[in-house]
């Protein structure tokens, strides 16, 4: 986090300035805990709450809304935005990596299945079944081990 994070005004500016990119990680979760509130200033809490997950946003998006409400004692509204924010992140990767027309290499194939497998807490056996022209036709799951 800086010495002297911007204000939470100062984040919604450099954001209208200079786009959403241009924002730190710590300035584009402020933006969600937009205001202040127990945990105090959203520029402060946002920079708390990324140390608590050592930097790490897929640390933090591993966690349920439970375990968001407890990490820096975030009210139940500002977890639940947070929360819908982790997830909405999830589902553009999975969109993105189902955008792939045609699969010619294992590499396509991990592509493909990256965002919706690497964050699982366990290991999940799946048996595809693909056209070289057409991509993916059909997906079953073998085993879950836990």
């Amino acid at each position: 986090m800086e010495d002297h994070p911007l204000s939470d005004k100062q984040v919604r500016e450099k954001l209208i300035a200079r786009g959403a990119s241009a924002l730190t990680d710590t300035e584009l979760l402020s933006i969600l805990l937009h205001g202040s509130g127990p945990g105090g200033p959203a520029t402060e809490l946002a920079g708390r709450l990324l140390d608590r997950f050592e930097g790490s946003l897929a640390r933090m998006g591993r966690c349920s809304l439970a375990e968001l409400r407890s990490a820096e004692s975030l009210g139940i509204a500002r977890a639940a935005v947070l929360s819908a924010a982790l997830e909405l992140g999830r589902r553009l990767r999975a969109e993105q990596s189902r955008s792939l027309d045609q699969v010619q290499t294992d590499r396509d194939v991990i592509e493909m299945f990256r965002p919706l497998i690497a964050e699982l807490p366990y290991e999940d056996n799946v048996a595809d079944l693909f056209f070289s022209k057409s991509g993916l036709l059909y997906e079953e799951p073998l085993m879950l081990l836990r």
